[in-house]
């Protein structure tokens, strides 16, 4: 069994957890957190073996094999770090670092520690969206002309000027609900990006972007579109579709979605798969690196790198205040 520790128990880490539960070879071993007696009742509500009431403490325990990154996103580089220097395997929530050249860092340190690095987009990893990912390569449907995705939920008064959320560097939406869609269309697309058009969505002078609108190009041919937004609700906050030469795929809340509805030369079918948890995926996944020791083949460097190309572009037009 892979023995992982959770470092972090905001919201997230709940859910986590639950994934952790249901996957095969996983076992929630420890929680870590700054509040003893935060980490004492995380421990028995998941019922996991240790609680931590210091980061360093939890890393200090031969016994976890893997970090969970369960905190904001401006402390992951300094805790991935931190993590490795204590020869510790690391899946870290999304985004894990906010640019191209931490990343880049981060994989070099993972290669001389001889640990392993993978960020926790569980897009890839949901039964459904592996399967019509198998699907698409299988070419019944054809071949893919274009993919839109959209993530949207309106909580333009939830957050203040020093929530996380709003950090200039580290926050907006499109580090929050946008790399989604953006993780969406490049699994599927399956193809390296050639070239972006990527604009943020400010509001009321505020920092941080509180939407994006791109439009990515694939080698491949495959155009793409990935949005998100912070100024309002659609529908289960967005669906994707996926355009093929035979036909279309649509799926709400594609991020955890299990019901796809597919629509090919006028047959149509749905496509529903079970699903424990949404993060269960993502854990097994770490499981087989940490098992097989090596870094993952769905989730590389190259797709994290991938994913901040489109970020980086979102970011590079809002800092120049256009």
């Amino acid at each position: 069994m892979v023995r992982f520790a959770i470092m972090g128990l905001g919201y997230i880490a709940s859910r986590v957890a639950q994934g952790i539960q249901y996957a095969k070879n996983a076992q929630l071993y420890a929680v870590a957190s700054r509040d003893i007696k935060k980490a004492n009742s995380f421990k028995e509500q998941f019922h996991a073996q240790v609680a931590y009431g210091s980061y360093l403490e939890m890393l200090e325990d031969d016994k976890v094999d893997i970090v969970y990154i369960c905190t904001p996103n401006h402390l992951h580089y300094s805790q991935i770090k931190l993590c490795f220097s204590y020869h510790k395997h690391v899946i870290c929530e999304k985004p894990m670092v906010r640019s191209i050249q931490e990343l880049d860092e981060l994989y070099q340190l993972s290669l001389l520690s001889d640990c392993i690095l993978l960020e926790a987009h569980k897009t890839c990893f949901t039964p459904l969206n592996q399967e019509i990912y198998k699907r698409l390569k299988s070419g019944q449907y054809g071949h893919i002309l274009s993919i839109e995705a959209d993530y949207s939920y309106d909580c333009k008064d939830q957050y203040d000027n020093n929530s996380w959320a709003m950090h200039p560097e580290y926050g907006g939406s499109s580090y929050d609900v946008g790399v989604y869609p953006v993780c969406f269309c490049n699994f599927m697309a399956d193809s390296q990006i050639q070239n972006v058009n990527a604009y943020p969505v400010l509001f009321e002078n505020q920092k941080a972007d509180y939407g994006m609108m791109t439009m990515i190009q694939y080698k491949n041919g495959v155009i793409a579109q990935a949005n998100c937004s912070w100024l309002y609700y659609t529908k289960n906050k967005g669906m994707a579709r996926i355009v093929t030469t035979r036909g279309t795929i649509e799926i709400d809340a594609f991020w955890k979605g299990t019901k796809a509805r597919i629509d090919m030369n006028g047959i149509k079918e749905e496509c529903e798969v079970e699903m424990d948890s949404d993060f269960t995926g993502e854990v097994e996944e770490a499981c087989s690196c940490v098992i097989g020791h090596c870094q993952s083949s769905i989730l590389s460097y190259h797709a994290s790198k991938e994913i901040l190309k489109v970020i980086e572009a979102v970011n590079s037009y809002r800092l120049k205040g256009n």
